[in-house]
């Protein structure tokens, strides 16, 4: 895998698979990207050379472009060998929306955490009406105006047209569970934030980390708090679980689930805790006088909140206001039904 390239403190893998393809990483070690319908064009996944087949971590979302990459995936990168094992990170589309279709395909063992089934079956069931009427009740009280598009969002009605179901059958683990992989011990890494029981494979033997969205070399993954969630320190629980990576050696080479694989972790841990250092520092200045979530959002990012963006950046924005006045350093007042937060 060495060497790599240096680029703003990191050292970047030199290449990446094509969009869609493979890239041999070492003996046995295969890196897959496949095709996103969004801005971030793609998703990186995992291939692990067992004597009978393969592992794969992660899975791609459910879509026809994406399932016709895997079919010629399958006779190229698979070589004809099947899936015998599939390790899901967490439930994110990109990530796990094409379980049912790998599964048919190939009846493999599906290894995810508890918290990463039960939210991918909360999103493709749907909600009860009294969670809609609460989720109703958190649009008002916070200013949201799009009810029913952040409505169809927190309950799964785009998460059900990227998710091509659940498999037949799934074992779940925890943080004491170590995985036999291509005859290698790899341990999980379990973390909150990003994703409730998202999962991380670190490899000792190999030096490698799969982190999945947990540690991203050029972007950073997405920390909300919504109607679903509302009382969860999303961001508190995500810069704590940063500490379980430090304890990694610095020369560990990160296997991201978007942009190149790298090595230098330390370096992108403190970028990471600085980014959002600063975007709560910047959300105390936005709170000089006191707003609602849907005027401090706006203010917290540089681009124009679109489409999907709007509520993704509503849920980042409110993570950040929630770790600020568990903090005593900001303080809500309801000002004709609606939250405004203001600097203590």
């Amino acid at each position: 895998m060495m060497p790599f390239s240096a680029a703003g403190g990191l050292h970047l893998h030199p290449s990446a698979p094509e969009l869609p393809g493979s890239l041999e990483l070492a003996s046995g070690i295969r890196w897959l990207r496949l095709p996103l319908p969004f801005q971030l064009d793609h998703v990186n996944v995992w291939l692990i050379g067992e004597p009978d087949g393969w592992t794969l971590v992660d899975t791609g979302i459910d879509a026809a472009v994406t399932r016709e990459a895997w079919r010629t995936l399958f006779r190229t990168a698979l070589e004809g060998r099947p899936l015998r094992r599939v390790i899901v990170t967490h439930y994110h589309p990109d990530h796990m929306g094409l379980a049912r279709f790998l599964w048919e395909e190939f009846r493999p063992e599906f290894v995810m955490t508890g918290e990463t089934e039960a939210r991918a079956r909360f999103l493709l069931k749907g909600a009860e009406p009294e969670l809609i009427e609460d989720i109703a009740a958190f649009c008002r009280a916070h200013a949201i105006d799009r009810v029913g598009q952040y409505t169809d969002y927190v309950t799964g009605a785009g998460y059900r047209k990227m998710v091509s179901g659940l498999p037949g059958d799934i074992t779940c683990i925890d943080e004491v569970t170590t995985l036999l992989i291509g005859g290698r011990a790899w341990r999980p890494i379990i973390a909150n934030g990003h994703a409730p029981g998202h999962m991380s494979l670190y490899c000792e033997e190999l030096g490698l980390l799969i982190a999945g969205d947990q540690i991203l070399p050029n972007i950073t993954c997405n920390i909300s708090v919504q109607a679903t969630n509302r009382d969860e320190d999303a961001l508190d629980a995500y810069l704590e679980s940063m500490h379980r990576f430090t304890d990694l050696p610095e020369d560990t080479v990160v296997l991201p689930a978007h942009g190149r694989v790298f090595s230098g972790l330390h370096a992108r841990i403190d970028a990471i805790t600085a980014h959002h250092r600063a975007s709560l520092d910047k959300v105390l200045a936005i709170c000089a006088a006191p707003r609602c979530l849907t005027k401090v959002a706006p203010r917290m990012f540089r681009r124009k909140l679109e489409g999907l963006n709007y509520f993704l950046g509503l849920g980042e924005a409110l993570s950040h206001l929630v770790y600020l006045h568990n903090r005593d350093e900001v303080v809500v007042e309801t000002v004709d039904r609606v939250q405004r937060f203001a600097r203590r």
